[in-house]
């Protein structure tokens, strides 16, 4: 049953936003991936998915999406962000309206496909 929508449901999540805004800023220095991920996971647009259950999670896939290569990032952390799609999944109230799409999408198979709300 659907949890009611009142002052005690937590903000949706916007996943992708949420690790834009923490990849942009991380800075630019190439030298040191390992700073770039700690200022990444440090950036406020982060905290409540840090914060929640699925924290240790989203750290993960986070930190592996950031320190593949360009040209590995989607092959080399599939595990990883699938582990946190189940979580999140698992604990779909956490995750308000978020939730929805992941259930939604939670027996897809098959390459992503990057949607555009501009279209």
């Amino acid at each position: 049953d659907a949890m009611p929508a009142d002052a005690t449901e937590k903000p949706a999540f916007d996943l992708t936003d949420a690790v834009n805004e923490a990849v942009s800023s991380s800075g630019a220095d190439a030298d040191d991936p390992r700073a770039r991920v700690e200022r990444a996971l440090a950036c406020p647009c982060v905290a409540d998915l840090r914060q929640s259950s699925c924290g240790t999670s989203f750290d993960d896939a986070l930190t592996c999406y950031m320190l593949a290569d360009d040209g590995e990032k989607g092959k080399k952390c599939v595990e990883e962000f699938v582990r946190l799609h189940a979580c999140m999944t698992a604990h779909a109230r956490e995750f308000s309206a978020f939730a929805e799409e992941l259930e939604a999408h939670a027996t897809v198979r098959g390459p992503a496909e990057v949607r555009s709300d501009s279209a």
